[in-house]
């Protein structure tokens, strides 16, 4: 018996019979964090189905390999794809993401093409592993995430078309469904946002919008959201951040803003019921 076929089957009646008459099916982030690695198989699937059972369809990977660590092929992931429950969600996959990434942008924004271009080569290799690795066979996989993060303040305006030309490139190198993250921070330009969601729809991209609204200081998106068509996603915070910019789970949270975009929220860990560490 295929296992994992019959329980793909149960699991999409179980589906087609509660969640699945939801029009609105949400998505939901996880960023894999080595501490997760002692979680038991017992605790993802209750993790899972949980999930599940509030109307989570869909949940991206926010990487596989940050920095030097390679996470895909060991736990927490591991330990996540090997339950069944696993098979109650389609998958983003994200890929690569240097420790240092946000420190470099932040602090020498004249590397920012520099450090984009050496990111994406290291995503291009490892996108390659994985699938050399059979990730396709262990999940079903509905795209692959880049983890960039991007925002105005990391395009200065100087080199912003050779890093959307990077990224166009990059994208037209591959037929597969790509999502890539876009934030609000508190220096966004609201103009060159504008620009940077339309040029990287326009590149083939799925954009993951994040409206950062956990943050203690909220930027307003309401000059953009008219450039991201609808089957681009917004990202919800299910987080707040204090005055000491520790981030806590925000148990009175509620969506601000009323759209048309697919639905994300950050994350399976600041879930109510999640039991993963915070």
């Amino acid at each position: 018996m295929n296992f994992k076929r019959t329980f793909f089957v149960v699991s999409f009646l179980t589906c087609f019979l509660s969640v699945c008459f939801n029009a609105e099916s949400k998505t939901l982030f996880y960023q894999p964090q080595l501490r997760d690695a002692s979680f038991t198989a017992d605790q993802w699937s209750t993790e899972l189905r949980n999930a599940h059972e509030a109307g989570y369809t869909s949940i991206v990977i926010q990487w596989t390999k940050y920095g030097s660590t390679i996470l895909f092929d060991k736990p927490p992931l591991a330990s996540l794809f090997a339950v069944p429950e696993a098979q109650l969600f389609t998958y983003w996959i994200g890929l690569y993401l240097p420790d240092n990434y946000y420190a470099l942008l932040e602090k020498h924004p004249e590397q920012a093409l520099t450090v984009l271009k050496n990111t994406l080569t290291e995503n291009t290799i490892l996108k390659s592993t994985l699938q050399l690795n059979g990730i396709v066979d262990w999940v079903n996989i509905e795209g692959w995430y880049l983890p960039t993060e991007l925002t105005s303040a990391y395009m200065p305006e100087r080199m912003r078309r050779e890093i959307i030309k990077l990224l166009f490139d990059w994208k037209h190198k591959t037929q597969d469904s790509i999502g890539i993250s876009y934030f609000i921070g508190t220096k966004n330009n609201t103009k060159q946002t504008k620009k940077d969601i339309k040029e990287l729809v326009r590149a083939g991209f799925i954009v993951f919008l994040q409206k950062s609204n956990g943050l203690s200081s909220k930027p307003n998106i309401e000059g953009v959201l008219s450039s991201l068509p609808c089957e681009h996603f917004l990202v919800h915070e299910h987080f707040s951040e204090n005055k000491e910019g520790v981030f806590t789970l925000n148990p009175d949270f509620k969506e601000e803003h009323s759209s048309c975009h697919s639905k994300a929220y950050f994350s399976l860990r600041y879930l109510p019921a999640s039991m993963l560490k915070r």
